[in-house]
C-alpha cells in the first residue's frame, strides 16, 4: 500500500525552512537546485495540495510549528546532535529520524519514535504508517518523552549542572 492510497488521503507534509541557498562567493540567495527538483516533482506526481512550504521560520515561531503537527520527519544522515529532533521530542510529537552515527542519541526516549537505520523511501513509508496505524499510543509515548525531556533538560536543571561544575572547579 502507497502512502498515497485513499486511506492516508488528508495527509499534508509541512516543510520547513528557506527555499534558497546562499553560496560563500556570493552575497546573493539563489533559489536552491535541490528545491527546483523538489518542485518539479511534486507537480509531477499531482502533490501540490498536498505539500506546504513555510519558507524561513524565526526561532522564537518554532515551537508553533511543533504544535501545529502530528508527526515529525527528519530523515537526515549527517546530524551531529539532532537539535531539531530533540525540540520535537520536547513538544510531544512522534518522530522520524536517522541513527546519529549509528547510535541512537540518549537523551531522546527511544519508544517516542522511530530511528531509521539506513534512509530509504520504503523504510521511511514504513516508519510513517506505523506511527499513523498506531497513533495513541505514540503520542501517549511522545507526552510521556516531553515529560522526560522536561524533567532531565530544564532550563533549571542545566543551570544548576553548570553551577555544580563551577563550585568544583572553585573547590580545586
Amino acid at each position: 500500500m502507497c502512502i498515497r492510497d485513499r486511506e492516508y488521503d488528508n495527509l499534508k507534509l509541512f516543510l520547513v525552512g528557506p527555499k534558497t541557498s546562499r553560496f560563500p562567493s556570493s552575497k546573493q540567495l539563489k533559489t536552491s537546485q535541490y528545491f527546483l527538483k523538489l518542485e518539479k516533482w511534486i507537480q509531477k506526481n499531482d502533490l501540490t495540495g498536498s505539500i506546504i512550504f513555510s519558507g524561513p521560520v524565526a526561532y522564537r515561531k518554532i515551537p508553533y510549528y511543533y504544535v501545529g503537527c502530528d508527526l515529525f520527519i527528519q530523515p537526515s544522515p549527517f546530524e551531529t546532535f539532532g537539535r531539531a529532533i530533540f525540540e520535537a521530542a520536547a513538544a510531544g510529537l512522534p518522530f522520524i529520524c536517522t541513527q546519529i552515527g549509528n547510535k541512537i542519541p540518549q537523551y531522546l526516549p527511544k519508544s517516542s519514535g522511530i530511528f531509521l537505520k539506513q534512509l530509504s523511501g520504503s523504510e521511511l513509508e514504513r516508519a510513517i504508517k506505523r506511527i499513523l496505524d498506531n497513533e495513541n499510543d505514540f503520542k501517549k509515548w511522545g507526552l510521556q518523552a516531553a515529560n522526560q525531556i522536561g524533567r532531565y533538560y530544564s532550563w533549571r536543571k542545566i543551570a544548576k549542572k553548570y553551577l555544580k561544575i563551577y563550585e568544583e572547579i572553585i573547590k580545586n
